[in-house]
């Protein structure tokens, strides 16, 4: 299916294109996009119109590309504190999730959705600092500091 972006779009780790461009997609890429504002369909008055607002759409990007290395920096130097129940060998009762992590950035004053963070290592299930990755933008990814503290059990 041929659809116009109405955002730059990364399909996991490459671009997939940027604001106008016409791309052909899955079926079912193509409504995920819809959903996500991100796309419209390829017909001829959408990409008149997009032509004619391509000037606006880019400021827009470009404004929300700002916003987001703004928090990216914000964010570099922070360590999180994350307190979790553990045995005597570090190993936790549990782990440390996804749901920690962004209700942790929440007390701290940042919002972030739970699909935006990446913890490279699958889950932290030991006591210690590990690294995960949050996704602001398509073009801005902070590595954060977590440490994880061990609770007597």
């Amino acid at each position: 299916m041929e659809i116009i972006l109405l955002k730059d779009v990364r399909s996991g780790k490459r671009r997939l294109g940027n604001i106008g461009d016409i791309v052909k997609v899955a079926n079912g890429y193509a409504r995920y996009l819809f959903s996500k504002g991100m796309a419209c369909f390829a017909t001829q008055a959408a990409r008149a119109e997009v032509e004619v607002r391509r000037a606006e759409l880019e400021k827009q990007a470009a404004d929300e590309l700002r916003l987001a290395q703004v928090q990216g920096e914000k964010l570099a130097g922070l360590t999180l504190k994350i307190s979790q129940k553990a045995g005597m060998s570090g190993v936790l009762f549990g782990s440390v999730t996804k749901d920690m992590i962004v209700k942790s950035l929440k007390d701290q004053g940042f919002t972030v959705e739970k699909s935006k963070v990446s913890i490279p290592e699958g889950l932290l299930k030991r006591v210690g600092d590990h690294t995960v990755q949050i996704e602001l933008h398509a073009d801005v990814v902070v590595d954060l500091s977590v440490s994880v503290l061990g609770e007597a059990a």
